[in-house]
């Protein structure tokens, strides 16, 4: 949103930054130096958590004194480059020595805008007598940046309005110096090019050895167990079709398969668990 705070400085328009949601910014434990930005664009910048309305009656002491101060002016510019700054200067020129209306705009602004190529600037301009002859000079002054920094103007300014915000953020902004996240030390560890495959290596075999050795001793149990309820039904029952179904087909074939259920659950947990992670 800087972006949108760069054009509205070069307006000239009196404002007030509220940077909203500032105890997520907090949170994230990086280091903002707001007042240090505020003094750097000579804006107002106040921080605020709107959900909880902290910050709003500074917000609103800020923008009451602005109003009342009439001061509209920033004495901040953009810094475009030697290339672009040339280009505005001689729009400036030109717009300064005909006469022309700036439609109550800041004549660097419409320079700018006629730079980029802004239509409503070009058609407010095209109606001045010597409309013609400025969009003609407009148009070599185009040509003259497209062929000395091999892009478009609308890129340039684009490309330099970002630069001085990205120069602003890295006088003001501190990112965080620890991970703070448990999830984000993981990935930066697990995902590394050259820990990743090796440690993936090393968790599947902690994987196989916890199903097979841990899953060894709930296997005893249940292989315990097993026996001592058909041994029971051996010893209690009369021979016949009914014992032998229930020994050798209940006990023994559910017996078999629920004997093999602890590497079972050990196995797809260690699974659930990689897909979650």
């Amino acid at each position: 949103n800087l972006y949108l705070t760069t054009e509205l400085i070069e307006l000239e328009k009196p404002m007030v930054v509220a940077l909203n949601m500032y105890d997520e910014l907090e949170k994230s434990g990086r280091l903002f130096k707001h007042q240090t930005l505020s003094e750097m664009l000579n804006v107002p910048i106040v921080p605020t958590v709107g959900k909880k309305g902290l910050g709003i009656p500074e917000l609103l002491e800020n923008v009451i004194s602005i109003y009342e101060s009439g001061n509209n002016s920033h004495n901040v510019k953009v810094p475009y480059g030697r290339v672009l700054e040339k280009s505005i200067g001689f729009m400036c020129r030109d717009l300064l020595s005909n006469g022309f209306s700036t439609l109550g705009m800041p004549k660097r602004y419409v320079g700018i805008k006629l730079l980029e190529g802004d239509k409503e600037v070009e058609n407010a301009i095209r109606e001045h007598d010597k409309g013609k002859e400025l969009l003609a000079r407009r148009n070599k002054e185009r040509e003259y940046i497209e062929r000395l920094l091999k892009e478009d103007p609308e890129s340039a300014f684009t490309n330099a309005r970002y630069g001085f915000i990205a120069g602003a953020l890295k006088e003001t902004l501190s990112e965080k110096t620890k991970f703070e996240d448990k999830t984000t030390v993981l990935d930066a560890v697990l995902t590394n090019k050259y820990l990743g495959l090796p440690l993936f290596f090393v968790f599947l075999w902690i994987m196989f050895e916890a199903t097979f050795r841990l899953g060894a001793y709930p296997m005893e149990w249940i292989e315990w167990i097993v026996a001592q309820a058909g041994n029971l039904i051996r010893v209690n029952m009369t021979e016949g079709p009914l014992k032998d179904l229930l020994v050798d087909g209940v006990i023994g074939g559910v017996g078999g398969v629920i004997v093999f259920l602890p590497n079972i659950v050990i196995l797809y947990a260690f699974i659930a668990f990689m897909e979650d992670s």
